[in-house]
């Protein structure tokens, strides 16, 4: 997965996340408050929307800066690395180890399949 996927998919979660928040703050605030109702109800809808995109904008600049200084992936993606001494470096590659052993586990059914056919004839 490229940097674009990774940054829209966190951004699709942060949006459910934040409205699934901002409807129960808004319900919450409606039943409770009694000045000002429009504005507290409002306030309360949009601030997880806020605080949840300033929270991940900033930790994107912040481990880009930590990228930049320390010379290391910035971790987003299938794979990411650490530069080791001597000119070598750790390379961390994710797998999906489910899709991995269901595709085994078909492999072998076939593999099976295809020697009982060998078999009858």
């Amino acid at each position: 997965m490229g940097i674009g996927f990774v940054m829209l998919f966190h951004l699709i979660i942060i949006l459910i996340l934040s409205s699934i928040i901002a409807i129960i703050g808004g319900l919450i605030t409606a039943f409770c408050s009694k000045e000002r109702k429009k504005r507290k109800i409002l306030l309360a809808f949009l601030a997880p929307f806020a605080g949840f995109y300033t929270l991940y904008f900033c930790a994107i600049i912040g481990s880009s800066i930590v990228s930049e200084k320390k010379n290391i992936d910035i971790g987003f993606g299938d794979c990411w690395y650490v530069p080791l001494e001597n000119d070598c470096q750790l390379l961390f590659i994710y797998q999906n180890n489910h899709l991995l052993k269901k595709m085994e586990r078909l492999l072998f059914l076939l593999f099976q399949r295809y020697e009982k056919m060998e078999i009858m004839f």
